[in-house]
């Protein structure tokens, strides 16, 4: 889903989670209120922003893809999950699923030369008029920073994503 930026994959994990929730509280049992899998997979949503210690205000998704326009997530919300799965058991396979600078996923043409080269482990999100990066990033000190930058409302700017970059690579070199 994230190297690739396959969004369709979400949307299908989204609906093995609903099924998968579907059958646990269904079992044995006549559903009183039908949904489809995917609903079943939101449905789940608050249990995990609770544990992963995010705000439940600020995240509201209508489906998995990312692609809704009714969709909403803070930059807090998505550094509150950067944070939360740097320290998951699974946080190595987590962050190689992310697209390295420079080097593959949606950052293959980003990120070629500079200090974010081959340092920035980030997730795109783009739709019309909206340009959005979060993830990890190493500085010339050897820390690792986490980030989230939304540019929204910015159909009108073509600079946008060459700002975004340069903010990360302000974030390298320190």
């Amino acid at each position: 889903c994230l190297k690739p930026s396959q969004n369709l994959h979400d949307q299908l994990l989204l609906t093995k989670i609903g099924r998968q929730a579907e059958r646990k509280v269904t079992t044995g049992t006549a559903s009183s209120t039908p949904r489809r899998h995917d609903e079943w997979g939101l449905v789940q949503l608050p249990e995990f922003l609770t544990r992963a210690g995010i705000d439940s205000d600020s995240v509201r998704l209508e489906e998995g893809s990312g692609l809704s326009r009714t969709n909403r997530v803070t930059p807090a919300a998505t550094v509150a999950l950067l944070r939360f799965m740097a320290a998951h058991p699974q946080q190595k396979a987590w962050k190689e699923s992310l697209p390295l600078g420079g080097v593959d996923g949606t950052l293959k043409y980003r990120f070629k030369t500079g200090r974010a080269h081959r340092t920035v482990r980030a997730k795109t999100g783009s739709l019309r008029g909206v340009h959005a990066l979060g993830g990890y990033v190493i500085t010339a000190a050897g820390e690792e920073l986490v980030f989230a930058i939304y540019a929204n409302q910015a159909q009108g700017d073509p600079l946008v994503r060459a700002r975004i970059d340069r903010f990360v690579e302000i974030l390298a070199s320190t």
